[in-house]
């Protein structure tokens, strides 16, 4: 036994030996030849490293490469797929030996990272090894390694039991490049600094970074609590902050599963202050005709996967107006679905409605409405393909709605759209102290549209209404309505010219104010006939009543 231990002993101590010499023996450039050809055999690319690379072994295995780069595709816009102006990496010798990855130092210094596509859809990275060259031995996957417990699946201790353990990794001042020859689109990711933590492969992980992307500084913070389980496939809970100063800020705490079947819940928080500014950053400016709230937000629960995203228990903000409910939106099947259930207290969504043109040609916005405008019923074809973008279910109710042209007191209505059926259904719409109900559809299977209207009014009081759409407010009276109609058509006049059906208009216990026709029609006999204004005076009615 004892020659056994001095013979373990010798070894260790030759193997211990092995290790400071091999450094002294083979030159560093050697290593490093041998590396750049191993690397140009199996990507076909060149890889240069230029200054002085130094290389350790003991009591770390410690790499340093200045000015790294691999050369890009042939063809390719930048000069290298990327470059690296130092490269810095130590790994604990003893750690590894032992079956566990515990890198110490990684870090990159100002690397430069250009991913391009060329106008065949082909990626820079998608390496052509020369021919001849022998084939690539994939490396062994270490997270599976770490995941699994050890090799050959031997999970109760015949395996490895890799572990992995990240120190000290940080990008610094690195850039990322995207071009697409496809669309001629290009996007720069700069200064971006990273910092990594994973003192242990069961977790924490932690991960704080910042960059710069179209002139503005973004952060985004990350902590996941196991990382082996969300590579496992199974779920571990999960925070994620993103920021760009006073423009949008991105909260979320919860659960995540990667696997063959992501998916993550939690509770999502999103504010952003200046919507306008937002989405000119992002490149989704939309026109001047567009009126977008100045402000949004929304606080809700959040269940997400790649076919479906819900949110529960939301509330969503957009300038002074809130509404609160549930929000899914489906990603599988032929085309997206939308189903939301909202309500809200009183909002006001008069500052989003377009500018009203005016007697004149003017809008109230003060812009000049487009010259050669006709009154006549309009030939141009009405578009309702925005119709087709998704099947939708959407119920709102509120309290009241401001919407300029028409504003409501107590609203309840549904619309639903699923394949070429449009049905708004209006439970409950509060108009000038009375209620309306109703339904508008739209079938759009035919050649032409075909619509149906259905309006029922009670209680309605018409000076109110007929101030707001006529700015004339000297009728009074109590309106009731019933209208029940069809028509078909792809423009305007078709849609008119096909007007059928019925309604029923009676107002109540009314008046006209300006005129007393009793008294007008008394002058006629003193030949004393006036007809003239006067505010003061009013023409008492019980009943007015019309129908078509």
């Amino acid at each position: 036994m004892k020659r056994v231990l001095i013979a373990i002993g010798v070894i260790l101590v030759l193997l211990v030996a092995i290790v400071i010499i091999v450094p002294f023996v083979v030159p560093t450039s050697t290593l490093v030849d041998y590396v750049k050809e191993e690397v140009e055999g199996a990507t076909g690319r060149k890889l240069t490293v230029n200054g002085d690379p130094s290389f350790s072994i003991f009591p770390d295995v410690a790499l340093t490469l200045p000015e790294v780069a691999l050369s890009n595709a042939p063809g390719g816009a930048a000069e290298d797929l990327v470059r690296i102006s130092s490269a810095d990496i130590q790994v604990d010798l003893m750690a590894a030996i032992s079956g566990n990855l515990v890198i110490k130092r990684f870090v990159l210094v100002e690397p430069v990272i250009a991913i391009e596509k060329d106008a065949n859809g082909r990626f820079n990275f998608e390496f052509d090894p020369p021919a001849g060259a022998a084939a690539v031995v994939p490396a062994p996957d270490l997270l599976a390694e770490a995941t699994s417990g050890g090799s050959g699946g031997d999970s109760a201790g015949g395996g490895s039991d890799l572990t992995l353990r990240l120190d000290d990794v940080r990008l610094e001042n690195a850039t990322f490049i995207y071009m697409d020859a496809q669309t001629g689109q290009r996007q720069e990711l700069t200064g971006v600094n990273a910092r990594l933590s994973l003192p242990d492969f069961a977790g924490p992980f932690d991960m704080d970074a910042s960059a710069e992307w179209q002139g503005r500084q973004v952060s985004v913070v990350a902590h996941v609590d196991k990382p082996q389980a969300i590579a496992a496939g199974q779920e571990t809970a999960l925070r994620l902050t993103a920021e760009s100063g006073d423009l949008f800020k991105v909260d979320f705490n919860g659960t995540a599963t990667a696997g063959t079947a992501p998916n993550g819940a939690g509770r999502l928080t999103v504010t952003a202050d200046r919507l306008g500014d937002l989405l000119a950053w992002v490149g989704a400016a939309m026109g001047p005709e567009v009126k977008l709230p100045s402000s949004i937000s929304l606080d809700a629960n959040v269940t997400g996967s790649p076919t479906a995203v819900a949110l529960s228990d939301a509330a969503i903000g957009f300038d002074g107006n809130r509404l609160t409910g549930a929000i899914r939106v489906g990603l599988a099947g032929a085309r997206p679905s939308l189903f939301a259930d909202l309500s809200g207290g009183d909002l006001d969504l008069r500052p989003y409605m377009p500018a009203e043109t005016k007697e004149g040609g003017g809008t109230s916005d003060g812009a000049a409405a487009p010259a050669g405008g006709s009154k006549d019923w309009s030939d141009d074809p009405i578009d309702l393909s925005a119709l087709d973008a998704a099947d939708v279910d959407l119920h709102i109710v509120a309290d009241s709605i401001k919407a300029g042209i028409l504003d409501t007191a107590a609203t309840d209505i549904k619309l639903v759209s699923e394949g070429k059926r449009t049905n708004l259904t209006i439970a409950k719409l509060g108009l000038y102290d009375g209620d309306a109900t109703g339904a508008i559809g739209i079938d759009r299977r035919g050649a032409a549209p075909k619509f149906a209207i259905k309006l029922d009014g009670n209680g309605i009081q018409a000076q109110p209404m007929l101030q707001q759409f006529a700015d004339f407010g000297d009728f009074l009276g109590t309106v009731e309505l019933a209208v029940d109609m069809t028509t078909a058509g792809a423009s305007e006049r078709q849609i008119v010219s096909a007007l059928n059906g019925t309604g029923a208009l009676t107002v109540r216990d009314g008046a006209i104010i300006g005129y007393n026709l009793a008294a007008a029609v008394r002058g006629i006999s003193t030949a004393n006939l006036d007809l003239d204004y006067d505010k003061a005076e009013k023409t008492d009615f019980a009943e007015i009543s019309a129908t078509w």
